[in-house]
């Protein structure tokens, strides 16, 4: 299967690449090398170019996985940032922290306190009759 970029003439491909970047259509067509008089219409058609709009998603769908694997890495060193909080900081507060951080991460979130109210006088009432009376 051939790369929408490999569809593309190298102005178009600079054009997306210079877009993607700034999100700013007339000045990524005068990088593209278009000239500034026609800029801004240039940009405009570029942007509806089929094959301009794939290489963007393509560009997009990029960023997205790098990031991905970027978040991946940093969550496994701040995972052992955690467990070396929950075990070796000096505060007990920021062990217990740390510990609750890594349960609720691991699926194990304590409950919600519940708060329960009753609906009384605070009166208790008994209902029994004195036999010595009446």
């Amino acid at each position: 299967m051939m790369k929408t970029s490999e569809e593309l003439t190298d102005r178009q491909k600079k054009f997306a690449e210079v877009y993607f970047e700034l999100n700013i259509g007339t000045k990524a067509a005068i990088a593209a090398g278009y000239g500034e008089k026609g800029a801004h219409a240039e940009a405009s058609r570029q942007l509806k170019n089929v094959k301009v709009r794939g290489y963007l998603e393509e560009l997009q769908k990029e960023r997205r996985e790098r990031l991905q694997n970027r978040l991946a890495a940093m969550a496994e060193k701040t995972v052992g940032m955690l467990f070396d909080l929950a075990v070796n900081a000096e505060s007990e507060n920021v062990r217990l922290t740390a510990i609750r951080d890594i349960l609720d991460r691991g699926g194990y979130k304590a409950t919600d306190k519940v708060e329960q109210k009753n609906e009384h006088s605070g009166k208790i009432e008994f209902g029994f009759v004195d036999p010595n009376e009446g």
